[in-house]
């Protein structure tokens, strides 16, 4: 599959294609999704060290990309070895925010 195959995703597509890609880890294997948590959220914080902290030209909008969606992986991975949606945890997250926001 390149690119240019791939169509506006709804969100359960997306559950339903990760729920398929756990090919040597079982989906149902919380420690396996949360230490790949935790290393893709390390990336990301390295991206910004090397990008914004000591401005390497290398270290591209793209990349920041790359890593915010495989952290989306694994808390898609995640969630749904708890029977939470991604939509169920935006949402639930959204009305959290708010009332946050209307305390302040």
């Amino acid at each position: 599959m390149n690119d240019g195959d791939i169509q506006p995703m709804k969100v359960r597509d997306y559950e339903e294609f990760v729920g398929t890609t756990a090919a040597f880890i079982p989906i149902t294997n919380d420690a396996y999704s949360v230490i790949g948590l935790c290393g893709e959220s390390g990336e990301v914080a390295e991206w910004i060290k090397k990008a914004q902290f000591r401005k390497n030209p290398s270290y591209t909008e793209e990349m920041l990309e790359s890593e915010l969606g495989d952290v989306i992986h694994y808390v898609t991975r995640l969630a749904l070895n708890h029977n939470f949606t991604l939509k169920g945890l935006m949402e639930h997250n959204y009305r959290k925010l708010c009332a946050r926001k209307a305390s302040q």
